[in-house]
C-alpha cells in the first residue's frame, strides 16, 4: 500500500517541486529588489519632519566625545612635540561634526549607485538569459508555473515525466535546498542593507576617531565594513548572472552543482567582500604619521648641527 502511494503520487510530487521552484525564483528576485536602500531606510538616520534621525540624537554625545579626544590628542602631541598630532587635533575639532553629515550624504549616493549597478547587471543578464535565476538549476519558470526542466539533468528526469515512486524524493529534496538557500540569500541581502544604514548612523564615531592617534584605527575598520558591503550586492548579482551565462554553454548536468556553488558564493559575498577590502590600514597611517612627524625634528637636528659647525669655524 505504501509503495502504491508513491507510484501514484507523480502529480503530487510535481506540484510540490513546482511550488518550491516558483517560490525560490520569487525569493531570488526579491532578494535584490527589496534590499534597495531608498528614502524609507534613510529616514531613521537623517530624520523626517516629525521625528529626529539618529544623527541628530548622537550629535550632543559626539560633541562631548570629540572634545575629550581632542584634549587627549593635544596633550600627547605637546608631550611628544608632534606638529602632525596637533594638526590632527585641530582638524578633528573643526571638521568632525560637519564631516559626519558629509559622510552620510556620500554613503547615500554610493548605496544608490550600488543598487543601480546591481539592477543593470540583472537586467542585462535577464535579457540574455531567460529566467536568469532558476535557469541556473535547469528549471524554467514562466508566469508562476514550472513549464519545463533541462533534459540533460538526470535529477530532473522524473519531474519532467511526472512519474511517481521514490525517484521523486531526490528532486524534491534538492529543490527544497534551493528554496532554503534562496531564503538565506534574501536574509543576507537585507542584513547587508540594514548594516549599511546602521553604520551610517554611527558615522560620527568614525569621524571623531580621527581626532586622536589612539582611536584613528576605528575609521579604518568603519571604511572596511562600509566599502565591502557596498560592493557586495553587485558582486553577488554578477555571480548569479555568471552562473546563468555558464549554463548557456554547458552540456553537462554537473552545471546544477555549479549553480548551487554560485548561489552559495552569492550568499557569502558580503562576508567575502568585507574580508577582501583593506581600506587604508591603520599601520600605513601610523607609518605615514611617524614619517611626517619625524621630518620637522630631523630638520631641527640638522639645523642645530649646522649652527654648531659654523660656530667652531668662527672660533678657529
Amino acid at each position: 500500500m505504501f509503495g502504491k502511494f508513491f507510484d501514484d503520487s507523480g502529480d503530487t510530487f510535481f506540484e510540490a517541486v513546482q511550488a518550491f521552484a516558483v517560490q525560490a525564483n520569487g525569493f531570488l528576485e526579491s532578494a535584490f529588489e527589496s534590499s534597495n536602500i531608498d528614502e524609507s531606510w534613510w529616514a531613521g538616520v537623517v530624520g523626517t519632519a516629525d521625528t529626529p534621525g539618529m544623527l541628530s540624537i548622537w550629535m550632543p554625545v559626539m560633541a562631548v566625545v570629540i572634545a575629550i579626544l581632542v584634549m587627549i590628542q593635544v596633550v600627547f602631541a605637546a608631550w611628544r612635540g608632534s606638529g602632525v598630532g596637533m594638526v590632527r587635533a585641530v582638524a578633528g575639532a573643526l571638521f568632525a561634526i560637519p564631516g559626519t553629515y558629509a559622510m552620510v550624504i556620500l554613503v547615500q549616493g554610493l548605496s544608490l549607485v550600488s543598487d543601480q549597478v546591481t539592477s543593470y547587471i540583472l537586467e542585462r543578464g535577464g535579457a540574455e538569459n531567460a529566467n536568469v535565476f532558476m535557469k541556473i538549476f535547469g528549471v524554467q519558470i514562466s508566469n508562476g508555473e514550472l513549464i519545463g526542466v533541462n533534459s540533460k539533468y538526470e535529477v530532473w528526469a522524473s519531474v519532467g515525466e511526472k512519474s511517481g515512486g521514490l525517484a521523486m524524493i531526490a528532486p524534491l529534496l534538492l529543490m527544497f535546498i534551493i528554496w532554503l538557500m534562496s531564503i538565506v540569500l534574501g536574509i543576507v541581502m537585507a542584513l547587508r542593507s540594514m548594516v549599511i544604514v546602521l553604520l551610517s548612523s554611527f558615522a560620527g564615531w568614525a569621524l571623531a576617531s580621527l581626532s586622536a592617534d589612539i582611536t584613528k584605527s576605528w575609521f579604518a575598520g568603519f571604511m572596511k565594513l562600509m566599502v565591502g558591503l557596498l560592493l557586495a550586492k553587485p558582486f553577488a548579482a554578477s555571480t548569479i548572472v555568471l552562473s546563468a551565462t555558464v549554463f548557456n554553454f554547458s552540456d553537462s548536468g554537473s552545471q546544477l552543482f555549479a549553480g548551487l556553488a554560485g548561489l552559495f558564493i552569492a550568499i557569502c559575498m558580503p562576508f567575502a567582500a568585507v574580508a577582501f577590502v583593506n581600506f587604508t590600514p591603520a599601520g600605513s597611517i601610523t607609518a605615514q604619521d611617524q614619517a611626517m612627524g619625524s621630518g620637522p625634528s630631523s630638520a631641527a637636528r640638522f639645523a642645530s648641527r649646522g649652527v654648531q659647525t659654523i660656530s667652531r669655524f668662527r672660533r678657529r
